[in-house]
């Protein structure tokens, strides 16, 4: 749902490519930003520690639903979150996460709050979350 997509490399090679074609393929410390309305893009240098540091940050969650609470765990933990139930992704809720919370801890809080529950298969990483019965 975002206007732009960023693609920030800190190893490796990257090659970025959308249904027209591709955009550019990227190296360490470069970045490309992708502006979905205007179907253009810019490639630049950057320091990538200054992009990907939130992965290392405390989570602070301001009045957010738990859709997009579990985006930002997606992102940060790199599973996939599923929420059972339309209605539970609209629930919205406030607090802190420090950087040394496993996912786990992060998740039972978030269900012990808005009482779900939650099944996580680490070997597929993917997190269920559902309505406690």
């Amino acid at each position: 749902g975002e206007s732009e997509i960023i693609v920030t490399v800190k190893r490796g090679k990257v090659k970025v490519i959308n249904d027209e074609g591709t955009l550019g393929v990227i190296t360490p410390n470069q970045q490309i930003t992708f502006n979905k309305s205007m179907v253009s893009s810019n490639t630049k240098v950057v320091d990538t520690d200054s992009f990907i540091s939130w992965k290392d940050e405390d989570l602070f969650i301001d009045n957010l639903t738990i859709s997009e609470v579990s985006k930002l765990l997606e992102e940060r933990y790199g599973v996939k979150i599923i929420i059972e139930h339309e209605s539970i992704g609209s629930e919205r809720f406030t607090t802190t996460f420090t950087q040394k919370e496993r996912l786990e801890q992060i998740l039972k809080s978030i269900c012990i709050f808005n009482d779900l529950v939650y099944e996580f298969n680490k070997e597929k990483s993917l997190v269920k979350i559902n309505i406690n019965k």
